[in-house]
């Protein structure tokens, strides 16, 4: 379910940059919800 939301979302991103003629190469990677949960308690702490 996450991987076809990032790829749906790489997609949109390469066709608006397409359009406006912006050559890129985009990827994208699914996290856990843990890692996304120890990454915002990390960002809180400092």
């Amino acid at each position: 379910e996450r991987k076809s939301l990032v790829d749906e979302v790489i997609k949109i991103v390469n066709k608006k940059l397409k359009e406006v003629k912006i050559s890129a190469d985009i990827s994208g990677r699914i996290k856990t919800y843990y890692s996304v949960y120890n990454k915002i308690t990390k960002q809180k702490e400092k």
